[in-house]
Formats: structure tokens, C-alpha cells, sequence
């Protein structure tokens, strides 16, 4: 249950993204259950507009992706199984964690979740 109502509140927040930067002006915004479109939304001057989304990605990106999505949590791994000292020495140089590590615990959320207007 609890998956499709992250799932429901992320098409939302999406629905809501995509509304604001096409100039869409919305009353309303609800999930509607499968069958029928995921959103169903009021439109000032045009009723009830029922939107299905749908995601169009570019293969050989995604691949790309998930290959480095599988790097940074291979590097994440072995620097969290690092003696805490070195790993501080690390820290003290950089002025932080390295760079790819912050990366991967931010490409662990969805730009839904941080996007602050609806987070």
C-alpha cells in the first residue's frame, strides 16, 4: 500500500512540474485508479482534462546511467568500509566527503522529493 501512495504522490508532484512549466492552470489534481488516466485535473476555462503520463528516456543514456549509478554505490561501499581515520584525513583535505559520494546519496532521491516547492 504504501508504494502506491509514494507512487501516487510522486505522479503528482510531477503532474504539478509539468503543469507549472507549460503554463496549465490547474484547480485541481487527483490520481485516478487504473484503468483510466493517472491524473484527473480542473482547468480554469476548460473543465475536467484527464492527463495519462508516460516517460520517454533515450536507451544508450539510461545505460550510461545505470553503469555509473553502479559505480558511485561500488565507491560509496568501499569508502564507507574505510577505517573512520583515513576516511577523516579524506574529509580534512577535501573539506567533506568526496564529491561522488555526496552525488550518490542525492541521486538516492528523486528530484520530486527534493524539489522544494513540493517536498
Amino acid at each position: 500500500m504504501a508504494d502506491a501512495e509514494e507512487k501516487a504522490r510522486r505522479e503528482r508532484i510531477i503532474f504539478q512540474l509539468f503543469a507549472e512549466v507549460a503554463g496549465l492552470p490547474t484547480r485541481s489534481v487527483e490520481n485516478r485508479p487504473v484503468p483510466a488516466p493517472d491524473m484527473l485535473c480542473e482547468v480554469n476555462g476548460e473543465g475536467l482534462v484527464a492527463f495519462e503520463l508516460g516517460e520517454v528516456v533515450h536507451a544508450p543514456l539510461i545505460e550510461r546511467t545505470n553503469q555509473s549509478h553502479a559505480l558511485n554505490h561500488r565507491f560509496a561501499a568501499e569508502y564507507t568500509a574505510m577505517p573512520e581515520a583515513a576516511r577523516g584525513r579524506i574529509e580534512s583535505h577535501l573539506g567533506g566527503a568526496p564529491g561522488c559520494f555526496r552525488l550518490i546519496l542525492r541521486s538516492a532521491r528523486s528530484v520530486a522529493t527534493r524539489h522544494p516547492r513540493y517536498s
